[in-house]
């Protein structure tokens, strides 16, 4: 499932370049590469996907915790 979903999110990157790391209409557990050290606030470091493109981090929407 998360593959599926980390394949669909590259394609809502690559039709949407610029995307902020705050957008609050994507929904939980997108998965979205940023040109940054680390993950910006509200996003996760998504370690399925660490060191597959050098110089990317690829974040995952923060989790709902309760």
């Amino acid at each position: 499932m998360r593959i599926i979903t980390a394949a669909f999110s590259l394609a809502i990157l690559t039709a949407a370049t610029a995307l902020p790391a705050q957008a609050k209409e994507l929904p939980e557990h997108t998965v979205l590469a940023f040109n940054l050290p680390a993950c910006p606030k509200g996003w996760v470091e998504y370690a399925a996907a660490a060191g597959k493109l050098p110089g990317l981090v690829f974040c995952e929407k923060g989790l709902n915790r309760r």
